[in-house]
């Protein structure tokens, strides 16, 4: 796994990439955002959690993503675009999420069920992740990712 910055005292077997898989005209999920749930994930007893949308998606970036695609005469929800990029979420080949909803009247939470392989590397403490998505060129990035204690 080259270009994974593996904090000291830890080994590179534990540095898993996490990307998103199909197209997307648009990259609404950060890796800020996976942070927010996989530091909610470690904490949590089950695969299966409810997350305000604020928490996993601020309201100024929602604003900002909003008026982008106004901007660009997208009619999109940007947070129907969220759930739709953590569909595709994946680690080592597999779904980070087996299921992903936007809920609420004004879409006020994320549901989710992590993937079983995902969650039980998330709940490792050992496990890191890195975020790989590619530049406006298709040149890969990689973001190491810190979490939210």
């Amino acid at each position: 796994m080259s270009g994974c910055k593996i904090p000291e005292g830890k080994n590179e077997e534990n540095c898993y990439r996490i990307w998103i898989t199909g197209e997307c005209d648009f990259l609404i999920v950060s890796p800020d955002m996976i942070a927010v749930l996989i530091a909610k994930m470690r904490r949590s007893d089950t695969r299966e959690m409810t997350v305000p949308s604020e928490e996993v998606l601020p309201p100024e970036y929602a604003e900002y993503l909003t008026r982008v695609m106004e901007a660009n005469e997208d009619g999109k929800n940007i947070y129907d675009m969220a759930v739709e990029q953590f569909r595709y979420l994946e680690v080592e080949q597999s779904s980070c999420f087996e299921k992903v909803n936007v809920t609420g009247e004004k879409k006020t939470q994320f549901d989710l069920e992590a993937g079983e392989k995902f969650y039980m590397l998330v709940r490792n403490a050992e496990s890191r992740f890195r975020y790989v998505f590619c530049d406006e060129d298709g040149a890969e990035v990689s973001v190491l990712l810190e979490y939210i204690k």
